[in-house]
């Protein structure tokens, strides 16, 4: 014997539970026809009445509880499809979080790589400054020394000519590194602005991720609350 027929045979023959559904009421109108019927045949003493009152009393009696059971096994039903909805969703909110999270340590591992690239570049940046001062130290002091030779040696106007023009060789060399440097510098900059421009993208994506992360965690809260 099921679950189901012996919680049904707790319940008495009408309830009030048998109103909530028009398939018990309809039942139990039956078997409230039929049951005044067999009495009011037990009292005229119409026994062949009684005996068709009573058979149809016993298979409506059948088809009540037929009609019992099958409401109790759609609802039934109804809560595990309801419970089955509710785990794949649950189910689902898992693999989106766990998405989420991977993708969060993805974003994480390249913002890191980023940060070190940066670095790097932020390092090359000082020691081409560092140099680039003191290539433009060394080449001046190397223009005062000459020019200080020049005006001691003024007296010597061939050896003056030649130094002239060794000053003016190497004044033009020097500008021309000069400005190669500085267009690395500029460049290193363009680099760094454009890692800073990327950096800031990526923390904004994983903010939103992060955000996202934490509507789903609120969606699975709701869900395990059903």
């Amino acid at each position: 014997m099921s679950a189901i027929s012996r919680t049904d045979q707790q319940r008495a023959i009408l309830d009030i539970q048998d109103l909530q559904n028009c398939r018990t009421t309809g039942t139990g109108a039956s078997l409230v026809i039929n049951g005044l019927v067999t009495v009011g045949s037990l009292f005229t003493g119409n026994l062949p009445l009684v005996y068709m009152s009573a058979f149809s009393f016993a298979g409506n009696w059948l088809g009540h509880t037929f009609a019992r059971e099958t409401i109790v096994r759609d609802d039934l039903r109804v809560h595990t499809y309801a419970i089955i909805h509710a785990l794949t969703e649950k189910n689902n909110l898992l693999k989106e979080k766990d998405q989420l999270i991977n993708d969060q340590r993805l974003e994480i591992e390249k913002l890191k790589t980023i940060n070190l690239e940066l670095e790097d570049k932020v390092q090359r940046l000082e020691e081409a400054q560092k140099s680039f001062d003191e290539l433009n130290a060394e080449h001046l002091q190397i223009l005062e020394d000459q020019r200080k030779q020049i005006e001691e040696r003024g007296g010597f106007l061939s050896r003056l000519t030649g130094l002239v023009e060794g000053y003016e060789t190497r004044k033009t060399k020097l500008l021309e590194e000069i400005g190669q440097a500085k267009e690395e510098r500029e460049q290193l900059q363009q680099d760094i602005k454009s890692l800073l421009s990327q950096q800031k993208r990526i923390n904004e994506q994983l903010a939103a991720r992060i955000t996202d992360l934490g509507d789903i965690a609120d969606k699975m809260n709701g869900a395990t609350k059903v």
